[in-house]
């Protein structure tokens, strides 16, 4: 990809409007709401867009992933083990009654969608299973979320709990 030749004035107001952002972020140790602005309208000034509520969006959402908290694997299986009244063992056993599966398949989904593990790594903490038991797993849920409403509600539901 090729990049747009600039004249020296569009050139000029980009260099300023750098340093200006880099004298700001001397200034202020990123805990201050003036400067999220700053980058905001900074930003709209280089590419020429209108402020709006979108572009500050896009602009913040490092900042605002930033807070999020992370959630984890045995956080997870709590949970889907309370929603469903599972005992916890039954998330790395090798019963394969529905009673056990469906929920264990579930957690390996929301394991999968909210964390940055990998299928080999989430296997390995439900009991050890190979990778491939994982990815049928995330597959079959999300294939049962868009054809039961009553799966969709529990999934949703238990991201709702987590992400709370």
């Amino acid at each position: 990809r090729t990049l747009p030749i600039l004249e020296d004035d569009e050139e000029e107001k980009i260099n300023e409007a750098m340093e200006q952002e880099e004298a700001n972020n001397k200034e202020n140790d990123g805990k201050n709401p003036k400067k999220k602005s700053k980058k905001k309208s900074t930003y709209a000034q280089l590419t020429g867009q209108a402020v709006s509520l979108q572009l500050a969006e896009e602009q913040l959402t490092d900042i605002l992933s930033a807070n999020r908290r992370r959630i984890t694997i045995d956080e997870i299986q709590r949970t889907v083990c309370q929603f469903y009244r599972v005992d916890r063992t039954e998330m790395s056993s090798k019963r394969r009654a529905r009673a056990v599966v469906r929920p264990r398949q579930v957690a390996m989904y929301l394991a999968k969608v909210l964390t940055p593990r990998s299928y080999p790594e989430i296997g390995r903490k439900f009991g050890g299973r190979d990778h491939s038991t994982v990815i049928h797993a995330v597959r079959l849920i999300e294939d049962l979320r868009t054809r039961d409403a009553d799966m969709d509600g529990d999934v949703r539901s238990l991201l709702r709990q987590l992400e709370s």
